[in-house]
Order: structure tokens, then C-alpha cells, then sequence
């Protein structure tokens, strides 16, 4: 179908940048995910099937039988000044006796999300105002983000797909409603409503949609909609957050649920919308979220969640992970000791290690006041001092081979994962895309499948209303199919680790 001029030229306009007319002041995308993952990830599509699983196939066993024998033959007779042999034949393992290499596949379904951006007339007239910019530009630009920041978020999420804990129980939280707005204010010990060590703060974004589950996943209060963070957070205290919700129904029965005495009765888990699809109350849902680390590091449990089919317990010595509760402060010492230990496990030798801010800052704190750590912070050659506070780069060597050191502030408080990055270990899968689909928009990642190209011949088409009527607005749907796997699953992750 033939495209209109109007839509190809809004296409083309969507492809300049934000123009100076706006300061863009929302959070960058996490770097340890841009450096970690984005530019080490293979993208490989000759592995999916037809049913949109990928498979790996493993050996697990060594083949083949050797035994013990004589070097002189079995039927060697020795006497006195004399040596004979008798004609027998030496045997040789038998076929009976001969194991041969053993074969295990796991499997991994895709994971499918579908998106859309739209523009109406009062936006498009808002764009010939000089204090506007160009909007349409900016629309892109922050879906783009959008993206962005829901990708690397689910790389560090587990299948409960939790984004932040809102701690509602502790002494002085507080619950209010007004319409379709939840005020929630954090409690008085702390000062914040976020809950301490469950999720880091930068996880969360001003006009990102989630879902609002009790921690136990026991009851799902969006189930008419979605609920929206509307306010601007203060990023250092979280002292109170707005949550729009999608349905006033939705949010007065929250209300309710949580007392409506203006006190909170129970914690809640802010979940990135649809990620736990069923909304079932017996506490069993698993996210179908791309895959991230912790679904694949893992000591029991199944292997990539919701989308693999591998018990981990029962092929321990091919994917079970080292997962330790250290209960204390990362130093070298703890280190070396579980990178040995997992080393001698396994045979495999990884090359990064991520971990909080916190984490990192405790290590360099034991650096400056601990002598035992064998560290040295200052050093002396018969010369003036020479001292500069701060620190210029944090490294780890161990027998010999160099770690990167990488932080991250979307990572679980008390955090330190050691994993296999290089040599093409972690993989993006995509499906061939549908022809026709494809549309380079500056920005969007390119695994994008736009339906619009394959009808109009540009991103955009008409909006209908629900009735089927034109509206004055345009829309960009697309869907987006990927997973995220790692071909050695296995690594070391710390938990409880002491922060700065």
C-alpha cells in the first residue's frame, strides 16, 4: 500500500535529533549494560526453531576405556635361566565396556514485547513553536529511552521481575488517594519509601508503567490497567512517590487493601507492566521478561525461568552456578578465595566482575584503612609526598589473568556477580525479521520489526478509534522479539554483601 507524502515526510523528520530547543535531563541508560552487554552480545539466528526456541546442545561425558596391563604380556613364564611365553592373547576393553559421550539439550523461548508511539494534530502544531523544538523528534527519542532503560532493567531483574520494593509497613508509611493518583510516603526510620537493599532507585523512571504486586505475588492491583510514576522523585531521599493508575477503580481498591487509614498494611513490588502475565494468586508466576544474568546463575531452580525446561539441580556439574551469602565486606582475600573455589569446580575462567557502588566503595574503604589487606596507599622514595585524594581505577588479578571491574547502579543492593563475558559468551537471539518490517529510526535498537513498513511503506499509519472511526492521530506499532542467554551459565554470585 502506497504511502501518503504527509507520512513520509513525518518519517524523515524522525530522523534528525533533538534539537537544542530542549535540555534533555532523564537518566542515561546503565553503563555497565552499554559496555557489558550491548557490546559483547553475538547476535545469531541460526539456532531458533521453528517454534521459537533456541537449542543448545552439551556433552556431558568423557568417552572411551583404558585399563592397566602388563608390559611384558599376561602369559610371560619366568624360571630359573629361563624365560617363556605361552600363546595366549593380551584382551583389550571390551565393547561392553566402553562408555560413549553423553548428550544434553536445554532450550530457550524467545521473548516477545509489542510497542507503540503515536502523534496527533495539537502535537504536530505544538512543533512550530520555537520553545517546543522539534517534537516528533523528541517523541522518538525518548521511546528510544524507554527502551532502553526497560532492556537493562530486565537484565538485572530475577523471573519475579520486582523492580523497587515500596516498604508500606514500617512506622510512619503512609497511603493516600486522590482519584486515580496513590501517594505513597516512605516511613520514618528511613526517610524513603523505597525498602533498603531490595531495589536500587535508578531503576525507576517518571512515565514508566508497572504493575503493583503484593511482595508474595500473592494479588495484583492493576488488573484493569496499568499504574504510571508521575511524579518527579527526589532521587536522594524517596521520601514519597505518586503512582498514576491507569483505573481509579484499581487504585481505590488498593487504598482499601492497604487499610485506608492512611497507613500502610503491606510492602508492594512496582513490576514492569505485563511482565508477570497471568496474575495468578498462588504465588507462582514467572516473568516473561528477555532474560537477564540471575536467570541463568543459579544454583537450584530452573534454568532461564520461565523460558528454559532444565532443572538446575539435576545437571549441577553443567550449569549450577556458585551463589554464596557473604554477610560481610567484600575484600581481595574473599575474592581469591571464591574465584578459587568456583576455578577448581568447574574449569572455567570468567573475566568480569560487577558490583554496586557500595560494594566497590567498602572495598577501596579497606584499602585506605586496612594494612592487613596488604594494600599500600602511600609510597615513599626518599622524596617529597606526594598525595592526591580519590582513586583513578579499580583493577583485580587473579593467578595472573586481569578482571574488568565494572558498577552498576541498577544492581541488587549487596550485589557482586563474577561472569564470563568475553569470547562470544553472551548472545542476543532474534528471529529473522518479517520482510518488509525493517526501518532504520535513529535511535531504536534494530532488532525492531515495524507493522507500519510492511503496509504503508513508512513507520506510521492511521489511528482508528475503537469503533473503527479515523481519529486526527498517527501510530508507530511495532514488536520486538530477542532473548538473551549466556553459552557458560555459570559463575559466582555474592549476595549480602556489606556496602559503604
Amino acid at each position: 500500500m502506497a504511502t501518503s507524502p504527509f507520512l513520509t515526510a513525518l518519517g524523515d523528520l524522525f530522523q534528525t535529533d533533538l534539537v537544542p530547543g530542549i535540555e534533555d535531563r532523564l537518566e542515561k541508560v546503565d553503563r555497565t549494560y552499554r559496555e557489558v552487554v550491548s557490546s559483547k552480545e553475538e547476535i545469531k539466528q541460526d539456532e531458533i526453531t521453528k517454534d521459537y526456541k533456541v537449542i543448545h546442545t552439551f556433552v556431558t561425558s568423557l568417552a572411551g576405556a583404558i585399563r592397566p596391563a602388563a608390559i611384558t604380556g599376561p602369559n610371560m613364564l619366568t624360571g630359573t635361566g629361563s624365560t617363556q611365553m605361552i600363546s595366549a592373547h593380551d584382551s583389550y576393553p571390551g565393547v561392553g565396556d566402553i562408555p560413549l559421550p553423553g548428550l544434553e539439550s536445554r532450550y530457550i523461548t524467545m521473548a516477545k514485547q509489542r510497542g507503540n508511539i503515536t502523534l496527533n494534530l495539537n502535537m504536530l502544531r505544538a512543533n512550530q513553536l520555537r520553545t517546543v523544538g522539534d517534537y516528533p523528534a523528541l517523541v522518538l527519542q525518548k521511546t528510544a529511552d524507554m527502551l532502553a532503560h526497560y532492556r537493562a532493567v530486565s537484565w538485572y531483574l530475577d523471573d519475579s521481575a520486582g523492580v523497587v520494593t515500596l516498604d508500606l509497613t514500617g512506622s510512619g508509611a503512609t497511603v493516600a488517594v486522590t482519584g486515580n493518583v496513590v501517594t505513597c510516603t516512605g516511613v520514618t526510620a528511613t526517610g524513603t519509601v523505597l525498602a533498603a537493599g531490595i531495589g536500587p532507585k535508578r531503576r525507576l523512571q517518571t512515565g514508566m508503567q508497572y504493575d503493583v504486586w503484593k511482595t508474595d505475588e500473592s494479588t495484583c492491583y492493576t488488573t484493569r490497567g496499568w499504574a504510571m510514576l508521575t511524579s518527579n522523585v527526589d532521587m536522594y531521599s524517596h521520601a514519597s512517590i505518586n503512582l498514576y493508575f491507569q483505573s481509579a477503580v484499581d487504585a481505590a481498591e488498593f487504598y482499601t487493601a492497604q487499610g485506608a487509614d492512611g497507613g500502610g498494611d503491606f510492602d508492594v513490588n512496582l513490576v514492569p507492566y505485563g511482565a508477570l502475565p497471568t496474575r495468578t494468586s498462588d504465588g507462582t508466576n514467572t516473568s516473561i521478561l528477555p532474560c537477564g544474568f540471575q536467570w541463568w546463575m543459579r544454583a537450584t531452580g530452573t534454568l532461564f525461568g520461565a523460558f528454559g525446561d532444565l532443572d538446575v539441580t539435576t545437571y549441577g556439574s553443567l550449569f549450577k552456578s556458585y551463589i554464596v551469602t557473604v554477610s560481610a565486606g567484600l575484600t581481595e582475600t574473599l575474592l581469591n578465595s571464591y574465584i578459587r573455589t568456583f576455578e577448581e569446580a568447574t574449569g572455567v575462567e570468567l573475566d568480569t566482575i560487577v558490583m554496586t557502588p557500595g560494594a566497590r566503595q567498602a572495598l577501596l574503604n579497606l584499602a585506605n584503612i586496612d594494612t592487613s589487606s596488604g594494600l599500600v596507599r602511600i609510597q615513599r622514595h626518599n622524596e617529597a609526598q606526594n598525595l592526591q585524594l580519590g582513586w583513578e581505577d579499580l583493577g583485580y588479578t587473579y593467578n595472573g589473568k586481569t578482571y574488568r571491574i565494572f558498577t552498576s547502579v541498577y544492581l541488587k543492593a549487596g550485589q557482586v556477580v563474577i561472569m564470563k563475558c568475553n569470547d562470544g559468551n553472551l548472545v542476543r537471539y532474534k528471529p529473522p525479521r518479517v520482510p518488509g518490517t525493517d526501518a532504520m529510526v535513529s535511535g531504536m535498537v534494530p532488532d525492531i520489526e515495524w507493522l507500519g513498513k510492511k503496509f504503508y511503506d513508512s513507520i506510521w499509519m492511521p489511528s482508528t478509534a475503537p469503533g473503527g472511526g479515523r481519529t486526527d492521530g498517527i501510530e508507530a506499532p511495532f514488536d520486538l522479539v530477542v532473548q538473551h542467554a549466556a553459552k557458560e551459565v555459570r559463575g559466582v554470585l555474592l549476595g549480602s554483601v556489606t556496602e559503604a
